[in-house]
């Protein structure tokens, strides 16, 4: 066995993309493993891949990469591997979020982390493109994550609120 996690992250995405190869396999030492639908990073989740009214996407646990230096290249090895597949063909999503957790906290999440960007680009003196791309992108996720729910709850018109702000502050 060895550490090659750029082999491991293909065959997890091709695993549950286009259900080829093991549904289980990881490193040497297990530092990086996956069983079916989660990667692992030192036995903690890193990525969960589900199918929500039939869209098809990753979600990745920004707090494992805090863990250490290693979980963090899992991560970037992890995206690197997921953005080159979805260049190849465009079928699928995946996001950063805080905390993997139900979709209404993660819209809940999403939504802050949206309004304290908003408030970071208004002090900006400088980088405003910089954060106005990162709020563009976070506001897209923030769509994705409500149109997966039950469209009559609160949750699922942030995104028109969190656009309202966009507009009010110039940034959309």
């Amino acid at each position: 066995m060895s550490y090659n996690y750029e082999g491991l992250c293909k065959q997890y995405i091709e695993y549950n993309l286009y259900n080829k190869g093991k549904s289980h396999k990881n490193t040497a030492g297990k530092r990086m493993s996956y069983r079916m639908d989660r990667l692992y990073s030192y036995n903690s989740i890193l990525c969960i891949y589900t199918k929500i009214k039939g869209k098809k996407i990753f979600f990745i646990d920004n707090n494992i990469a805090s863990y250490s230096n290693t979980s963090a290249k899992h991560k970037r090895i992890l995206k690197s591997e997921l953005k080159e597949q979805n260049n190849q063909k465009k079928h699928f999503y995946y996001m950063e979020v805080k905390q993997i957790d139900s979709t209404k906290n993660m819209i809940k999440s999403k939504y802050n982390t949206i309004t304290e960007l908003i408030q970071r680009h208004n002090r900006a003196r400088s980088n405003k493109q910089i954060i106005k791309n990162i709020i563009k992108d976070e506001y897209n996720n923030l769509k994705l994550l409500c149109s997966l729910i039950d469209q009559r709850t609160r949750e699922s018109k942030l995104h028109k609120e969190v656009f309202k702000l966009l507009i009010k502050h110039k940034i959309a």
